[in-house]
């Protein structure tokens, strides 16, 4: 090939890149996704939200088992945070290989739609509550990776970070719907809310009628080897990004605490700011693929962890609620754009046969990091003896801090060797 015909099939391949037909490996694509794959991938972001229905009714539950301790019955809560974990990381090992994107995705959606509703029907018995607690959050944990992981399989260049920009803004327009709705029906009665799991099922049939399985396009053309070992940096981000949501877990925890020590408001008023960060999110997801654009790889994950820092430190040391505000929005467009930019980065550094993979280990350790909250805030209540609010905000903001800093440098020597 001589300078001219490199210089033409590399215009050829940038061209490619931008429209979306190449594949993650470099080869043309063996099928091009069409409108209706879009709308099921990009409806199984909904699903993952709709953890949140469970929110406006925990007051109820608490007063409904009052027999029980408070810390037994969160686990109606926080079960689904448990089983999404090994979930999450199932579908990362079977997706594409040894099961289906379809099969699982299916699966998953089936497990939230009907073990959600099940609830209804046994509302009265905090044992089979758990239990419809677990099918839910395992059902997440089986379709969170999947979409992301279909994304970077279908579309490259431009297009997959704007599918994943819009899978953000889907996932917060779900998170608002669920919580609002979810509200709504409590007033009805706690047990309604659980009915609310039925409209997974619309989720669950697009993805039966629609998903096509990569593992089923034809096979004419693959430039990838035959085995592909993942990248390091793959296992440091996801191990990062748990260190991450550990520490705006705690601005989450103490949102209602602060509000309330300041004089400022009542639970209502901290819904209200916690709700702002569904506001900030869903505009991050929709300006994504402009910032992925203009900042490209090496720089948009450092923008997300700029914007989270000064969130949490800006509730740290907010004078007035309207700070508080501020804090909840910035909060919001740093996660939902952190997110997909950590996708967008193993699409591009990982091959195809790792992608869903990867992206089932971020689901999992950066889920996982919720948990990592209450050690966290219990460190700084015994070190400093004090469960002051804006202390253990002021700690965890500094603490993120120090992660952006550790995770912007070492994605400074990742460029460097790419």
């Amino acid at each position: 090939m001589n300078e001219v015909e490199f210089t033409h099939a590399k215009e050829a391949a940038k061209v490619a890149d931008i429209l979306g037909e190449t594949s993650l490996a470099g080869a043309p694509r063996a099928y091009k996704p069409t409108a209706g794959f879009a709308v099921a991938v990009l409806a199984l972001f909904f699903i993952g939200q709709s953890a949140f229905v469970i929110n406006p009714a925990m007051d109820g539950l608490y007063a409904q088992f009052d027999s029980l301790p408070i810390s037994t019955v969160s686990l109606i809560s926080t079960m689904v945070s448990l089983a999404m974990v090994p979930s999450s990381l199932m579908a990362g090992a079977l997706a594409g290989k040894r099961v289906s994107y379809r099969t699982l995705a299916v699966v998953g959606a089936a497990c939230v739609a009907f073990g959600g509703a099940a609830a209804y029907l046994v509302s009265e018995r905090f044992v089979l509550l758990v239990v419809s607690r677990f099918f839910v959050g395992f059902g997440i944990g089986l379709t969170m990776p999947l979409g992301s992981a279909l994304i970077m399989q279908a579309y490259s260049g431009h297009k997959s970070a704007l599918m994943n920009g819009l899978a953000m803004a889907i996932n917060n327009i779900a998170g608002i719907f669920f919580q609002i709705s979810s509200g709504v029906l409590v007033m009805q009665g706690v047990k309604y809310c659980w009915l609310l799991y039925l409209v997974v099922l619309v989720p669950l049939v697009l993805a039966l009628v629609c998903i096509q399985d990569p593992g089923e396009a034809p096979k004419a053309v693959s430039s990838a080897p035959a085995k592909e070992k993942l990248p390091t940096h793959v296992w440091t981000f996801c191990l990062a990004g748990m260190a991450s949501f550990a520490c705006i877990s705690c601005e989450m925890l103490q949102m209602s605490t602060l509000v309330v020590s300041q004089g400022w408001g009542d639970a209502a008023l901290s819904g209200l700011i916690v709700s702002f960060m569904s506001v900030g999110g869903l505009v991050a997801g929709l300006i994504f693929g402009l910032v992925y654009r203009r900042f490209g790889r090496r720089w948009t994950i450092p923008v997300a962890l700029g914007l989270i820092s000064l969130a949490i430190l800006f509730a740290a040391a907010a004078p007035s609620v309207v700070f508080l505000f501020v804090s909840a929005l910035m909060l919001g467009m740093g996660m939902s754009i952190l997110y997909p930019a950590v996708i967008q980065d193993f699409g591009e550094t990982t091959g195809p046969a790792n992608v869903a993979f990867a992206t089932g280990l971020w689901v999992a350790l950066y889920n996982g990091g919720g948990f990592l909250s209450t050690p966290l805030i219990a460190a700084v209540t015994g070190v400093f003896a004090s469960s002051e609010p804006r202390l253990i905000l002021g700690v965890a903001g500094v603490l993120m801090v120090v992660i952006s800093v550790i995770w912007t440098t070492g994605m400074s020597g990742l460029s460097r060797k790419a």
